[in-house]
């Protein structure tokens, strides 16, 4: 039998990489790194992973002057025209890597004849055996049905479960995912948001605490000593600010100038300190007579079919609440239910064609206008796309800002003013004191100082006030001494 040549691009492909090691040995700061003025890139060379991020760190190729790594060649091999994976529909991949190319294609040509005479060993896994995403939607479901999430919440679950779907350890029947499979997904979603990562951990510690119950695993990887924890990821958080004095100046002035069918709903937030669901789903019977007090009593959210819906509760159980109108608030509240328009659900805020406001329409309105009054205005790079330049970027203006901010800002003001922690939660619907405090402990450390500087002064004062009727004494009494 003749024997085949295989080629490279044809059965198979070669990529080189380069690869770093860290040094053991101190040497010398690199020149292009001793002449670098931009450190804050990599954080002064805290890691790998901070160096990654600077493009000519990452590019490197100087391995004789590197004082942070061994730079070297890796070869990764793909072997082609495998077939498609009958679990997921895609196609099947082989890897091999190594670092000397001539042996790496030997290795690469016997794994090609080894696929030809035994075939390529792909599992496919039953329907019938549960796998991390079949179990995840199955306690979505329950969850759903017992009404522990909302619509919204439920859409959100499984949009996470989507994702993780694309990961073909999540497909496998549980009892054959391994630990390392789970940490390596956890590690690779590093780039994500700790938010994002945050749902993707919850859903599947979810999965095996409950597959540990159900005695289909006899190991749960997310309890014990050695437990799986949740990974924290490379990019910062992004704190929600509030407007600061001026910039609450700035926005108000602006919707004086510029009326528009959102300016009520903003303000409404802006001096309420409500959620703008909450706002949207504001219905005439819930302000009294004098509108003096505001029911909380819903929120604007979407069902499992993700279709908007005016919901029974609002967002937490303590959501549901009685506030005061403030003075400012009070006009705003007057000029909406003079403009609202008649619709069957009473609401106060409804669009022209009778159809519900989304939290989405109004927070694109928020930023337009944040950035038309010159807010926090930033530069971003847009995506376009047409058929002569097929997907190009531009550059646009918007603005650093959400709908979260007004409720922010309306927090921040009552602490300003001296509003204790216990009033503030009532008034913002949180579950528990401790939310508040987590959210706006900065803020309250802040004016805690302030308030101390003034006791502070307060006691000098009094104390110098005393002092000085203390010699006062003294002095009288030496003399009434003398005259004796």
């Amino acid at each position: 039998m003749k024997k085949k040549h295989y080629k490279e691009g044809v059965d198979y492909t070669i990529h080189e990489y380069k690869r770093k090691k860290k040094r053991t040995l101190e040497k010398a700061i690199c020149p292009i790194c001793s002449e670098c003025r931009n450190k804050r890139i990599c954080l002064n060379r805290k890691s790998k992973e901070t160096m990654d991020r600077c493009g000519k760190c990452k590019n490197c190729r100087d391995a004789e002057n590197c004082d942070k790594f061994y730079i070297y060649s890796e070869y990764r091999a793909e072997i082609l025209r495998l077939g498609t994976n009958p679990n997921n529909g895609k196609p099947i991949r082989q890897q091999l890597t190594g670092t000397n190319k001539e042996e790496l294609v030997k290795r690469v040509i016997a794994k090609i004849v080894k696929n030809q005479e035994e075939g390529v060993k792909e599992t496919v896994y039953k329907p019938n055996e549960d796998s991390i995403i079949t179990l995840a939607k199955e306690i979505e479901e329950q969850k759903y049905k017992d009404r522990i999430t909302k619509g919204s919440g439920f859409n959100r679950n499984m949009q996470t479960i989507k994702a993780i779907s694309s990961y073909n350890f999540a497909l496998k029947p549980i009892q054959y995912v391994t630990r390392g499979e789970i940490e390596r997904f956890l590690e690779c979603e590093r780039e994500k948001s700790n938010s994002t990562i945050g749902k993707e951990y919850r859903i599947i510690k979810r999965v095996f605490e409950k597959a540990y119950s159900k005695n289909m695993i006899k190991e749960n990887y997310f309890t014990g000593y050695e437990t799986i924890k949740k990974p924290i990821s490379y990019k910062e958080n992004k704190d929600v600010k509030a407007f600061t004095i001026f910039e609450q100046y700035q926005f108000i002035a602006y919707l004086q100038a510029h009326p528009s069918k959102y300016n009520n709903i903003l303000l409404l937030s802006l001096f309420t300190g409500m959620r703008i669901g909450e706002v949207l789903a504001l219905k005439l019977q819930d302000i009294d007579i004098d509108l003096t007090y505001i029911s909380i009593n819903q929120t604007m959210t979407k069902d499992k079919y993700d279709k908007v819906v005016i919901g029974n509760t609002p967002k937490t159980k303590s959501g549901k609440r009685k506030i005061k109108v403030l003075s400012q608030a009070r006009p705003i509240l007057e000029n909406a239910i003079n403009e609202m328009i008649p619709n069957k659900d009473n609401l106060i805020f409804i669009r022209n064609d009778n159809k519900y406001y989304e939290d989405g329409q109004v927070n694109s309105a928020f930023k337009r206008i944040c950035m038309n009054a010159g807010i926090r205005v930033k530069m971003v790079k847009h995506k376009k796309y047409s058929q002569q330049k097929g997907v190009y970027y531009i550059n646009e203006k918007t603005s650093e800002v959400n709908t979260h901010m007004l409720r922010h800002s309306f927090a921040t003001r009552g602490i300003e003013a001296g509003m204790t922690s216990t009033v503030l939660k009532d008034i913002l619907g949180h579950s528990d004191i401790q939310t508040t405090i987590n959210i706006y402990g900065d803020v309250f450390r802040y004016y805690q100082n302030s308030e101390s500087e003034k006791a502070e002064k307060y006691l000098e004062e009094q104390m110098n006030k005393y002092e000085e009727r203390f010699k006062l004494i003294e002095k009288n009494s030496g003399e009434k001494a003398v005259n004796l």
